[in-house]
């Protein structure tokens, strides 16, 4: 083939890609071309600026004349500055694009993309064709080391990602595997991870849970023995005396006992606590109450109800007003 003949087959070749089936619908810039145009015709000197093209030719006539050979995709204008294609876009090209397609992988990333074409062409049986191959691409635009090839049928594409192939110049063979099962094979981790996930959800959860669970003890405190004098601010006074912050007082007026939640920020609290109130020697009404710093089951099991109103409460259950709600008359 004479030079001028394998540049027009060059350009012939790049421009029945970009209106192929296999490009046409996934490239945004000329579809939104295409469609503009009530008819479907594209300047072909808008063609004729892209990249790949000018590295063929940069001679508008050879252009034309090298579309003008298209045998039966393309149609050029009588005034030879259009081009089209002769017959609209297939439907369902997406669901064919992926049957006839095979993903391949291993390819250094110097790798160019004529290199994969003739690589594949080479491999083809009679009646085959390599449509389109698509390099696979980082944010930096940099290449992935894999690729798509899209086939002219599903037939070739899982003849093809069955074969055992080693790239030129390369030790390793390719990874290789139908563009389906490779789909597939992504589902199938995505999912993984998102039970790996919410597995590591749940475990944080739990660690919150025991973290819930977890307490201070020393701050919750038993009175008994209470006469009918015996107030919150009564109680609240007797542990203020001792340089206690009071959190809050579980009582009823009237009632022969109650409880006393300190903060953790008190200085005393537990068996320090008890014996600066034993001290002090407090009365209400005459009657020197009985105190008891919570321990053991008795305290883990009053933290667990009051944790339970709580989450009712915020939950906005039966429990929102719950006794440590109620009465707030002394």
């Amino acid at each position: 083939m004479s030079e001028g003949k394998e540049v027009t087959a060059k350009i012939l070749k790049q421009v029945e890609f970009y209106f192929s089936d296999s490009n046409l619908p996934r490239d945004k810039f000329l579809k939104g071309l295409v469609d503009k145009d009530p008819e479907g015709w594209v300047e072909i000197a808008t063609i004729s600026s892209f990249a790949r093209m000018k590295s063929l030719s940069t001679d508008n006539e050879v252009v034309v004349n090298a579309i003008k050979s298209s045998p039966t995709l393309l149609k050029v204008s009588e005034d030879g500055t259009k081009v089209k294609r002769t017959a609209p876009l297939p439907e369902n090209f997406s669901q064919k694009q992926q049957e006839n397609s095979t993903y391949a992988k291993g390819f250094k990333e110097d790798t160019t993309l004529d290199a994969i074409e003739t690589f594949f062409n080479s491999h083809l049986k009679e009646g085959e064709k390599l449509n389109a191959v698509r390099m696979r691409r980082l944010k930096d635009k940099k290449f992935k080391g894999s690729v798509f090839l899209e086939f002219s049928s599903k037939d070739a594409a899982e003849r093809v990602a069955a074969l055992t192939l080693t790239f030129t110049g390369q030790e390793e063979p390719l990874l290789m595997m139908t563009k389906t099962a490779y789909s597939d094979k992504k589902k199938a981790e995505r999912e993984a991870n998102n039970t790996k996930k919410r597995k590591h959800d749940d475990a944080e959860d739990s660690k919150e849970e025991v973290k819930e669970r977890e307490i201070t003890k020393g701050l919750i405190f038993h009175v008994s023995g209470l006469t009918e004098e015996a107030s919150r601010e009564t109680l609240k006074e007797c542990f203020e005396g001792i340089d206690c912050k009071v959190a809050f007082v579980e009582y009823n007026r009237g009632r022969p006992e109650g409880y006393v939640r300190i903060d953790e920020s008190s200085s005393v609290k537990g068996s320090e606590a008890m014996a600066e109130l034993e001290k002090k020697a407090f009365e209400i009404g005459g009657v020197k109450p009985t105190i008891k710093a919570l321990e053991g089951e008795e305290e883990t099991n009053y933290w667990t109800k009051l944790r339970s109103e709580q989450n009712q409460r915020k939950k906005g259950g039966k429990g929102g007003k719950g006794k440590f709600q109620k009465k707030r008359r002394n």
